[in-house]
């Protein structure tokens, strides 16, 4: 008799769990949309998520696939642009004037946090979630 009630106990809670997970994934997919830099929305556009079975129980697996994403995660040093497959530059200069350059010098960015902060309040998503199935 105890396990099998031992055994409802553990289906229940993860049943609880599951749905909690997914609703905090909700939460988190809600709050990368409203704080993911935009600029072409090439990064929105590669974002992936998925409700996946970890040994541990239901999650949420999110991530990017857009080349430039680590970039904008971590910075970039200043660096040098060059053209890739032409021989110039083209790009928008002042006054709606297209500037020509064979390189340019970046001034480098600063790291943009978003995808961490959306991850390091998963924990309290969870709990928050948890509380709202009560």
């Amino acid at each position: 008799m105890a396990r099998r009630v031992d055994g409802q106990l553990t289906e229940a809670v993860t049943r609880l769990g599951g749905r909690a997970a997914k609703r905090a994934g909700r939460r988190t997919r809600r709050r990368l949309d409203r704080t993911e830099p935009i600029d072409t929305s090439e990064l929105a556009r590669s974002r992936y998520d998925d409700e996946i079975e970890t040994r541990d129980g239901p999650g949420v697996r999110i991530g990017y696939t857009a080349e430039h994403a680590v970039h904008v995660r971590n910075g970039t040093r200043p660096h040098e642009i060059r053209p890739k497959r032409a021989t110039v530059l083209a790009f928008p200069g002042r006054g709606g004037r297209t500037v020509f350059a064979k390189k340019v010098q970046h001034p480098g960015t600063k790291p943009n946090r978003w995808f961490d902060d959306a991850i390091e309040a998963w924990p309290d998503e969870v709990r928050r979630a948890i509380r709202a199935l009560r």
